[in-house]
């Protein structure tokens, strides 16, 4: 261990330094293919949030604000091979429609902010 990491390790251990993995997705075919595919897309990814493997995920967009159906999510996953059996799950990958990266990711540092209302049992993330 050198010098740089000693450095990092002492500034940072007081950080959250939560283990993810960050998924970039991008498309292997024209956008138009996905469409047959994209409730079963959605349902996928809901069940991963329900399950508690997306902390957030969503499509990028080009200059003019339009979906490039390339996209990016982080999940929590304990193993690399489990976080690569979550994104199988996604039937864009499934069905070659779109090749990805996994990569390993420390969250360190962030904010959310929510409000919880108990009388209406509503919820607000700021």
């Amino acid at each position: 261990m050198g010098k740089f990491d000693t450095a990092i390790d002492q500034v940072t251990k007081r950080f959250l330094g939560r283990h993810l993995w960050v998924v970039t997705a991008t498309l292997k075919v024209d956008r138009d293919r996905l469409g047959p595919f994209l409730d079963e897309h959605i349902t996928e990814m809901l069940k991963l949030e329900e399950e508690g493997h997306v902390i957030a995920a969503g499509p990028f967009l080009d200059a003019a604000g339009a979906n490039t159906g390339t996209g990016m999510f982080i999940l929590s996953a304990p193993d690399r091979k489990s976080a690569e059996r979550l994104v199988a799950r996604d039937p864009f990958h499934r069905e070659g429609l779109r090749d990805y990266e996994i990569r390993e990711w420390i969250m360190n540092v962030g904010r959310w902010s929510m409000v919880v209302r108990l009388s209406s049992q509503t919820a607000e993330i700021l």
